[in-house]
């Protein structure tokens, strides 16, 4: 009976994705299984973990906590990576409502959108969890991410005490289609409204498209436009600050970054004193790990916070060997 409601939830929702999908079916990876040891005489929980994409550093390493909590905790996850593309991540959905997983770990691609996909899951009867950014679903049981806007706040006050004490010109280069990057971007401007007599100016706010390549483009754009008025640039990435770093070099200029995420090439180029100034690091491992731990929590019948959110740590040179590996 559960599998024909399932059937019948898939079709309808197939129908309704019809308008806004691609003829073309999204190529399908196999999904990395890992299994966590079972402790004697225990049902194995089975968790599907759809990730935005593993393509980035960030997300491995929430990867590989996920799969080191799953070990602990005697469970076994599916992880699959959505390549950044929404249609790719429901079909992902799709297979763990048909799988009967016990419960989805969702990284969504975009909060407008994925409320489709989650909506599948929960008339199922499958709860959704949401890590990193948000869903507009209102069927979510508990969302855990990096204090994004708080660490946007906690960038720009390190930008003016830190880096440009006595004022100057400041260039931002963003990702507004992401919404953990555009509180990223909203708390960092926000400070400066706030704090007007920082002496810094925001020459620009440029989209990046979360990529070096184009980042590194968008940098010699502002070059041209600024030269050498530009003192210092804040990406919400630490990928766009390497294609910002790239520009910064050849045009030998003496502008610093303040970058958003914590890679660890960003904890390198900090720790050999470049131009790459700082990072607003994130905790993959906390992130990753209290996301499974909430769902096996959820499972047993426990209470779990609808909202958990980890403030980023600024890293610069004062203390960057405490986070290199």
């Amino acid at each position: 009976m559960k599998k024909m409601m399932i059937s019948a939830l898939l079709l309808t929702m197939c129908v309704a994705m019809s308008g806004c999908s691609s003829n073309q079916e999204p190529a399908q990876k196999e999904p990395s299984v890992q299994t966590g040891e079972q402790s004697q005489g225990d049902k194995s929980v089975v968790i599907g973990v759809s990730l935005l994409t593993l393509e980035h550093v960030f997300y491995q390493d929430i990867q590989k906590a996920i799969q080191d909590k799953a070990g602990e905790l005697g469970v076994q996850v599916i992880i699959e990576d959505a390549e950044s593309d929404l249609n790719t991540q429901f079909s992902q959905v799709q297979n763990f409502v048909t799988q009967e997983v016990d419960a989805i770990l969702l990284c969504p691609v975009s909060t407008v959108g994925s409320s489709t996909a989650v909506d599948l899951a929960a008339e199922a009867g499958i709860p959704v969890f949401t890590l990193d950014n948000r869903s507009d679903s209102d069927k979510i049981i508990s969302h855990i991410a990096a204090d994004n806007y708080l660490g946007g706040e906690v960038a720009a006050e390190y930008m003016a005490k830190k880096v440009l004490p006595e004022g100057g010109n400041v260039a931002v280069i963003t990702e507004p289609d992401v919404e953990s990057c555009l509180y990223r971007e909203q708390g960092f401007l926000k400070y400066f409204e706030e704090n007007p007599d920082t002496g810094i100016q925001i020459l620009s706010t440029t989209d990046g498209d979360n990529d070096t390549n184009t980042a590194m483009s968008v940098m010699q754009d502002l070059f041209t436009s600024f030269g050498e008025k530009i003192d210092a640039v804040y990406t919400v990435t630490d990928g766009m600050g390497f294609g910002v770093k790239s520009a910064i070099e050849a045009a030998d200029s003496d502008a610093r970054i303040v970058s958003f995420t914590g890679n660890p090439q960003a904890l390198a180029y900090i720790a050999e004193g470049t131009c790459f100034t700082a990072t607003m690091r994130q905790d993959p491992d906390a992130m990753g790990g209290t996301s499974i731990e909430n769902i096996v929590k959820y499972l047993k019948g426990e209470q779990v916070e609808k909202e958990m959110l980890v403030e980023p740590i600024p890293v610069d040179a004062s203390n960057v060997n405490e986070y290199l590996k």
